[in-house]
């Protein structure tokens, strides 16, 4: 590359496409992918599948998600029909706003609400929502699996006992956090070698073995008796008394009472495809499909800064949207029928002009849309989660899932019981104040940014399944890479590959891969831009995954930059 100081080397980053015939498994980590294809060989189906690389993820990569977490799973299979289940984390009866004291900074952020005194709705007890993931995974294996629950689950009981090489990036996250995981003990112990130190990545010699045993014990627990061992035996006890014992208000009730949320997959059609999601919270993939439908985005190449224009400007919508309207849609009032309406998308793109950037100052009222009743005036501001994780399946009979699960902020809440499970923080996702619809409140879940998605042909038929990690930098990325497949016939792993924009606040932050003549271009049409580069060690853009179907054979799209990986055979 040259530049006005000269000429500087450059990183190159890239990965192959994975292809195969009978079935495939991606996911952020490549000991979770390889394990959910044997599943696939072993005679599962794309659930069995999805379910066993999220339970090796669990214990391989604890900083993005573990069975103390929660998630969303969506499901295509043509025989089961389309289904969504919302295990979300969820707030514990004894729950409140006022458990949260705003400090003088207090605003949301990338992993949700930051600013809270003494980080008490990130770090410790009073930051846990009750778990979800492993009512969630046994619900979706009882009901759509094809396998033995205990089969499934196999895997990541001899990864937990038996232990597995850390990788550099499980390293480089164990650094980060080792300090604070040196104020709970337990999880000192169970994660830091001599319960101070990172486990060490290979790199002269043989990688650490990380063990977990006592994980490895409470997994089989949850093999025997499923949904039971978690939320009504000995895991449960132990997981309320030590929430309890960090300060926590997460009751024995609370674990017994967790029950999923099940639904029809919403869908809505864009250029003669349909594309599934779970209907829960803001539809911000609808809207922002709804708003690009009045462009010809077919029309312009992948890097031209017009494209990009427009994507920034819908983009830019849907958070005015989102942040308005969004939380718990199952338990709260709001326009969610009209939100996802073709008709408030199209009177959104009538809001954007083509030759410069534009506030959004014509006002247009969802319920105008919607046949709800009109609810609470405001939301407040959405959170985010990064340490998440997508898995996606697919096997040879056309069944799909896309299954994103989180621990929300980085190894969560960092409380682990003496049973081995590191607890989530999901109650910074929650508004920590009263009165908007996404505020802290009994039994309530928050918004989410998990934005697992399948796509169908004109037939009915799955041609692609997608998902990612990264908060608020989840939606921007899907977005994206659905409209370089779908508008611009891009395969999906040269669409992940492709470098993407951000949406920060009124920055648009661009990928430094993009020619310098695009920001110069956008700044020209009126947007502030910042240039980032995406590199092993950042994560500016997401981190997503998927498995495209073409020409009868499956193929994989993963992220260059991270561990995230595919297994298809």
């Amino acid at each position: 590359m040259t530049g006005g100081s000269g000429a500087q080397s450059v990183w190159l980053h890239e990965k192959s496409e994975a292809r195969s015939d009978n079935g495939m498994v991606v996911a952020r980590h490549p000991l979770a992918a390889e394990a959910g294809r044997q599943i696939l060989q072993d005679g599962g189906n794309a659930v069995d599948a999805a379910v066993a690389a999220s339970l090796v993820g669990s214990v391989v990569q604890p900083v993005a998600n573990t069975i103390g977490g929660g998630g969303l799973l969506l499901l295509s299979d043509p025989v089961c029909g389309r289904h969504a289940i919302n295990y979300l984390y969820q707030a514990p009866q004894g729950a409140t706003a006022e458990m949260f004291p705003l400090g003088p900074n207090a605003a949301p952020g990338l992993f949700g609400w930051s600013g809270v005194r003494d980080q008490l709705n990130e770090i410790g007890g009073r930051a846990v929502g009750v778990p979800g993931s492993i009512a969630g995974l046994h619900a979706a294996s009882k009901r759509f699996g094809r396998l033995r629950w205990a089969r499934v689950v196999a895997p990541a009981i001899a990864y937990a006992s038996n232990g597995y090489a850390v990788d550099w990036y499980g390293a480089l996250m164990l650094a980060v956090s080792a300090e604070d995981m040196q104020r709970y003990p337990i999880t000192a112990q169970m994660f830091l070698r001599h319960g101070r130190y990172a486990y060490r990545p290979a790199v002269l010699g043989p990688a650490d073995i990380h063990r977990q045993a006592s994980l490895g014990l409470a997994l089989e627990d949850v093999a025997a008796d499923g949904h039971a061992a978690f939320y009504d035996g000995a895991i449960a006890t132990d997981v309320a008394a030590t929430v309890q014992r960090a300060d926590g208000v997460l009751t024995l009730g609370d674990l017994q009472a967790y029950a999923v949320r099940t639904y029809e997959a919403a869908t809505f059609r864009y250029r003669g495809v349909d594309v599934l999601y779970v209907p829960y919270g803001f539809p911000t993939l609808a809207v922002f499909f709804h708003i690009l439908s009045a462009f010809e985005m077919g029309d312009l190449a992948p890097s031209d800064p017009g494209r990009l224009h427009l994507i920034i400007e819908a983009l830019r919508r849907c958070w005015h949207f989102r942040d308005a309207y969004n939380g718990d849609s199952d338990q709260i009032e709001g326009p969610w029928n009209g939100l996802a309406s073709a008709a408030f998308g199209q009177a959104l793109s009538r809001t954007i002009r083509p030759d410069r950037a534009s506030v959004l100052e014509a006002v247009i009222d969802p319920y105008d849309y919607s046949d709800d009743d009109r609810g609470l005036p405001s939301a407040g501001q959405p959170g985010g989660h990064e340490g998440t994780t997508h898995v996606s399946a697919a096997d040879k009979d056309g069944g799909v899932v896309a299954l994103t699960e989180t621990i929300v902020g980085n190894f969560g809440s960092l409380v682990t019981t003496p049973s081995g499970i590191l607890l989530n923080n999901g109650m910074i996702a929650f508004t920590p104040v009263a009165g908007q619809r996404n505020s802290v409140a009994p039994g309530r879940r928050p918004t989410t940014n998990m934005s697992p998605v399948i796509v169908l042909n004109g037939d009915g038929i799955p041609i692609l399944t997608l998902g990612a990690s990264g908060g608020r930098k989840i939606l921007p990325a899907a977005a994206q890479i659905l409209s370089l497949v779908i508008d611009c016939g891009i395969p999906l792993q040269r669409a992940i590959s492709h470098p993407r924009l951000d949406i920060e606040g009124g920055t648009t932050i661009i990928d430094s891969r993009f020619p310098a003549t695009v920001p110069a271009r956008l700044q020209e049409l009126g947007h502030n831009v910042e240039m980032r580069d995406e590199g092993l060690s950042t994560f500016e853009y997401g981190n997503p995954c998927g498995i495209q179907r073409h020409d009868g054979r499956f193929r994989s799209g993963v992220n260059p930059f991270q561990m995230t990986a595919a297994s298809g055979y």
